[in-house]
């Protein structure tokens, strides 16, 4: 039994041979070819229509809290239409925000209303209104 030894006191293992075939380098999948273009387009987003329709929403939930989310239901019409006529993205939920918010600012100003008429139905009835 004839083995050889290395340096290491192992035994020399038998080696594979050099792989002869040509290799291609692999592409590269993160960077462009020469043959594309690249564009820096700002990718769009649904924020604002995101924004107008909580906004609706929370006015049409509080529309009952006299008048305090009418603000809220103004704010959200204007993103809804904004986001309408900037993006296609999001349309549906701008949608949505632009009719909650309307619904929710028709209810806040009929309890803003009703809160005026109640208020001021003592006022009528006292005699002395008549004569002011």
């Amino acid at each position: 039994m004839n083995t050889e030894y290395n340096n290491d006191g192992f035994e020399n293992q038998p080696t594979q041979p050099e792989n002869t075939q040509p290799t291609t380098p692999q592409p590269d999948y993160n960077q462009p070819t020469p043959s594309q273009t690249v564009v820096n387009q700002p990718t769009e987003s649904a924020g604002m229509a995101i924004a107008s329709m909580v906004l609706g929403i929370t006015s049409l939930l509080f529309s009952c809290c006299y008048g305090i989310f009418m603000p809220a239901a103004i704010v959200g019409i204007i993103l809804g239409a904004l986001s309408l006529k900037r993006t296609q993205v999001g349309k549906g939920m701008a949608i949505a925000g632009i009719i909650t918010s309307a619904v929710g600012l028709f209810l806040a100003l009929i309890v803003i209303a009703s809160l005026i008429f109640t208020l001021s139905i003592p006022f009528m009835m006292d005699p002395m209104w008549m004569y002011l």
